[in-house]
C-alpha cells in the first residue's frame, strides 16, 4: 500500500489517538529530525470525491487542534515510510520556515457581497451597448477593489498576513483570507461582524478557523 500525506508538523506533534483517514485507515507520523509527516495508508491514488475531500479536511482540522500543521494537497501520495522521510530531508528548510510562519495561527476567510441591489446590471442595448457594458464592468471591478481595500484596512491589522481576490461573480466580488493568531480569533470575528453593518451596500461573511491553506504554497506541501 502507498501512503497518503495529510500534513507536515513538528516532530513533537501528537496525532490524536484513534484518528483515521480515508477508508478508515489509521494515521501515524513518520519522523525525520525535527519534522513529521502525518500519513495514512491508501490502496491507490485517492479520487477527489465530495466525501473524500470532506473527510480529508476533517482530518486536517483535527490535526490542527493539537498544534500547528501544514496541510498537504489532497492526493499527495508517497511510496512508503522511506519516501516520506526523504521528502522531509529534501524540503526540510521549506517546511521548517513555513511552520514558523504559521505557528500558533489559523486561517479565517472573508467573503463580501453587495446587499444594495447593485450586483449585476442587465446588458445594455443600443448602438453603444458594447462600450457601455465594458464601462459598467470596469466600474463594478473598481467598486470591488475599493470594497476589498476598506475591508483590509479594518481587518488587516489583526492578522499576520492576508491575501485577497477580486472574483468574477458580480454579486459576491471579494474573497479574502487572513492568517490570524489564535488569541486574536474572537476579536477578528467580532470586528468582521460589526464591519458588515458599517460598509454601505455590502454584506460580509466570515468563515473558519481553518488550517492555513492560503498561506502554504504548492512547493511547501
Amino acid at each position: 500500500m502507498t501512503l497518503l500525506l495529510y500534513a507536515i508538523a513538528d516532530a513533537g506533534h501528537v496525532t490524536p489517538a484513534g484518528l483515521s483517514g480515508l477508508d478508515g485507515h489509521p494515521l501515524r507520523s513518520v519522523v525525520q529530525g525535527r519534522l513529521a509527516a502525518v500519513v495514512g495508508e491508501c490502496r491507490a491514488e485517492p479520487t477527489a470525491t465530495p466525501d473524500a475531500l470532506v473527510r480529508f479536511e476533517q482530518v486536517v482540522e483535527e490535526l490542527m487542534g493539537d498544534g500547528t500543521v501544514l496541510p498537504a494537497r489532497f492526493g499527495t501520495v508517497l511510496a512508503d515510510d522511506t519516501a516520506a522521510a526523504r521528502l522531509l530531508v529534501r524540503r526540510h528548510g521549506q517546511f521548517a520556515d513555513a511552520l514558523r510562519r504559521v505557528e500558533g495561527a489559523v486561517e479565517l476567510g472573508v467573503r463580501a457581497g453587495w446587499s444594495d441591489g447593485d450586483a449585476a446590471p442587465g446588458r445594455p442595448s443600443g448602438a453603444d451597448a458594447g462600450a457601455q457594458y465594458l464601462l459598467e464592468r470596469l466600474e463594478r471591478r473598481r467598486r470591488a477593489r475599493d470594497l476589498a481595500d476598506e475591508i483590509d484596512a479594518a481587518l488587516g491589522e489583526l492578522a499576520r498576513e492576508s491575501s485577497r481576490r477580486i472574483l468574477g461573480r458580480p454579486e459576491s466580488p471579494v474573497a479574502a483570507a487572513y492568517l490570524v493568531s489564535r488569541p486574536r480569533v474572537d476579536e477578528f470575528l467580532a470586528r468582521c461582524h460589526s464591519l458588515s453593518g458599517t460598509i454601505a451596500g455590502a454584506s460580509l461573511v466570515c468563515t473558519g478557523p481553518w488550517p492555513p491553506y492560503s498561506f502554504v504554497t504548492r512547493e511547501e506541501a
